[in-house]
């Protein structure tokens, strides 16, 4: 095949040379023909061209009538060009070794458009999954400004160019319109897996300055855009967050690249008079995207001329770029399922449908490269959230803009083992996928062996065991005793207690472990409903054995539905738990998953349940995390009316009210804490408030800094225990470190 490789330059006699060298030193048989094109230069560069077009019969030396940029100088080439495929080269790039017999080997197969997925050093690049799409999806995703808008790191037939008269534009960043031109009309994109194109990253290229002439290139570009697109309903969205992106990379270059403060604020107007004239619509976002946080801080920083308005704009443009949307599963967590790996366990509801469980692979019957497959997983749903495009992780309250470390190597701080769905019940809110009787079609031994080996229980802080009942898997007695001799923490066990393990009594004597058990019941006939087989006193028996030694290490879950919930029913739950001595263990109090709200009837039913609990002077007893999300508390008549309620049974004490309290600290840096000072009622009548953990001192939470809880040993301020899984190490930690228990606040905080 014959290639036409053509170089614009401009005041570029240290680099033409070089990026000549990178074509004529390849060991490469074929017609190729180099069309170098001086853009009116006025140092030496068309003299080294021109010695240069005397060495080579094969380079053609052209010169534009005026400076005009780029994009003319490489449409005077392409008038020239008369070889099969185009290949564009920036002068200040080079090629890779032996690309053109790489290409060569390619194109021989036919096609329009090939696109290099990779560059030399291995950089691979962050559109691969737009060029694999349909054409609809991957117009899309390029008018949206997802994918790289350059001309050089494809190949093109010339007849495919000139058939549809693509050109450059003559405005800075005329790739952008081209490559539009490119993808409208091409219709079987090729992708070329090796890597071809070398890109310099020159400090004076036109990618890395910005003026005036950048702001209208693009401004034009998508003004060319949208004038074939105008009457294409299905991508005026699309053009919208193109808009929004140009904006905001915009912005981000003049904050870059303009540090004389009197030229950075003339382009922000510049800028600013420029977005006047279109009517973005902003309403098509899932989420506030990096780029649209810069493009709304800035138009209202302008239209309201707010004072120091430049000051604010350049501080709020450093703030924003370093921070990015994502959630502490994605970056620390790992759910292994049987087939299949999940990055979080949580479940959310939006517009009245459930949400969670976010897959990020599926697997297959091979574990040797599965850390790379779950970083390279990892890395693309976080960007893809960035880009405002994982719907499956849209309206996650979990979602965090703030400063997240790179995922650039695999490291856990959660891992929940869920490799089977082999159970010995059948609990009525449970989803078959933890009952299917599925095994893992992986080797989990292996596969654990693996994170030994590589270190990568290391920076690991929870082990879950869940899933199906995880103690009758075969494995199970191996995998945990194996883990256990390899971590200095306490892995937990989420177990029905239907069977008996020596094992977990052992690792549980051994303060090894940790186990939560869902009773969800008092008596035999609603248990055998709701769990699906008859067994209740065994339960409360194999229990009754595994506290014996260590009630601290055991939870007790209890999650109300309409038909366990009832006066009666929790009445004689807590008479059993007295019965058979397991007062000294911790409980949480959960609902239905499936339910995207809760009744007041639960409502009453969980604070009934609590105050029976602490009556008993249980000491660790809480709301979890399902039940606080879906609790509804509007006003202060909704807790007056429960206090009320309680009141009829003794127990309206248990219910806290603020007027009672100046201060107080909450122990906890999760997402409870958040959503307490975000939306407790009780907490809005509270003075003072100090945000304390052992863990994060330092780190801020909302407007609060997170404080060291040593620094309040002392005093007698009272304390709110906030987390909700976390509440038993919490209240332990509290114990060890000398703590009064008295100055816990004991109640239900609404």
């Amino acid at each position: 095949m014959s290639f036409s490789i053509i170089i614009p330059f401009y005041n570029a006699q240290d680099l033409i040379n070089k990026a000549v060298n990178s074509i004529v030193s390849q060991q490469y048989k074929g017609n190729y023909e180099i069309i170098l094109v001086d853009d009116c230069s006025s140092d030496n560069s068309y003299y080294l061209a021109y010695q240069l077009s005397l060495q080579y019969d094969f380079i053609i030396l052209l010169k534009t009538p005026s400076n005009s940029g780029p994009g003319e100088a490489r449409n005077l080439a392409l008038n020239y060009a008369k070889n099969d495929y185009i290949i564009f080269l920036d002068v200040d790039d080079i090629l890779c070794k032996d690309s053109l017999n790489i290409l060569s080997k390619y194109v021989l197969s036919g096609g329009d458009f090939f696109a290099y997925s990779m560059g030399g050093g291995n950089i691979i690049r962050n559109d691969i999954d737009s060029l694999n799409k349909d054409k609809e999806s991957l117009l899309k995703d390029y008018i949206a400004l997802k994918m790289d808008g350059s001309a050089i790191f494809g190949i093109y037939k010339r007849e495919f160019l000139n058939k549809y008269n693509i050109r450059f534009t003559r405005f800075f960043h005329e790739d952008v319109f081209f490559m539009f031109l490119v993808y409208w009309f091409c219709n079987n994109i090729k992708i070329i897996n090796e890597a071809i194109y070398k890109k310099q990253n020159c400090k004076d290229s036109i990618t890395n300055s910005i003026g005036i002439c950048h702001i209208d290139g693009f401004f034009l570009a998508y003004d060319s855009i949208y004038n074939v697109i105008k009457d294409k309903y299905i991508y005026l969205e699309s053009y919208n967050r193109g808009l929004v992106g140009v904006v905001a990379v915009k912005l981000r270059d003049i904050k870059k690249y303009i540090l004389d403060d009197a030229k950075r604020y003339a382009l922000y107007d510049y800028l600013y008079t420029k977005i006047i004239n279109y009517k973005i619509n902003t309403s098509y976002f899932q989420i506030q995207t990096k780029y649209l946080k810069l493009f709304s801080m800035f138009v209202s920083s302008m239209k309201n001329n707010i004072v120091n308005k430049y000051l604010i704009i350049d501080s709020m443009i450093e703030e924003i770029l370093s921070k990015s949307w994502s959630c502490y599963d994605l970056h620390n967590s790992l759910f292994l399922a049987s087939d299949e790996i999940r990055v979080c366990c949580k479940r959310f509801f939006v517009d009245g449908k459930k949400k969670g469980d976010v897959v990020l692979l599926k697997f297959i019957d091979d574990t040797n490269d599965i850390f790379n497959d779950i970083l390279k997983s990892k890395k693309d749903l976080f960007k893809r959230i960035n880009l405002d495009n994982a719907k499956q992780c849209y309206g996650c309250p979990h979602l965090e803009f703030k400063n997240w470390d790179t995922l650039d190597k695999l490291q856990f701080e959660k891992i929940s083992f869920e490799y089977h769905s082999v159970c010995n019940m059948r609990c009525i809110y449970c989803s078959p996928k933890y009952y299917g009787g599925k095994k893992p079609v992986y080797d989990i031994e292996k596969l654990i062996d693996n994170f030994i080996d590589n270190n990568s229980l290391e920076t690991c802080k929870s082990i879950v065991w869940g899933g199906g009942e995880p103690t009758i898997d075969k494995h199970f007695d191996y995998l945990i005793t194996n883990i256990a001799q390899n971590i200095n923490f306490k892995q937990m066990v989420i177990t029905n207690a239907l069977y008996y393990s020596h094992v977990v009594q052992l690792l549980l004597d051994r303060d090894k472990i940790t186990i939560t058990t869902s009773i969800d019941s008092g008596n035999d006939s609603s248990f055998k409903h709701i769990r699906g087989v008859d067994g209740i006193n065994k339960v409360f028996y194999n229990l009754k054995l595994y506290a014996k030694k260590n009630p601290k290490n055991i939870t007790i879950k209890y999650i109300l539905m309409n038909n366990n919930s009832s006066k009666s029913e929790l009445e004689n739950f807590v008479s059993k738990i007295i019965c058979n001595n397991l007062t000294l263990c911790n409980f949480q109090i959960s609902c239905n998953f499936n339910d995207e709200k809760v009744s007041d009837e639960i409502i009453f039913s969980a604070s009934f349940l609590y105050a029976l609990l602490k009556k008993e002077n249980i000491a660790v007893v809480f709301f979890d995390e399902l039940l606080r999300e879906r609790m509804t508390i509007t006003s202060k008549d909704n807790i007056t009316n429960i206090k009320e309620s309680l009141k009829k049974y003794g127990l309206d004490s248990y219910i806290e009210d603020s007027a009672n309290y100046d201060s107080i600290c909450i122990w906890g840096n999760n997402t409870q804490t958040k959503l307490l000072l975000q939306k407790s009622l009780f907490l809005k009548d509270i003075k003072h408030i100090e945000i304390i953990d052992c863990n994060s001192v330092g780190e801020k939470i909302l407007d609060f800094t997170i404080c060291n809880p040593a620094k309040f040993l002392e005093s007698d301020i009272p304390i709110l225990i906030s987390a909700v899984q976390g509440t038993p190490r919490i209240y332990y930690e509290f114990l060890k470190m000398g703590f009064d228990k008295n100055r816990l606040i004991k109640g239900i905080v609404f």
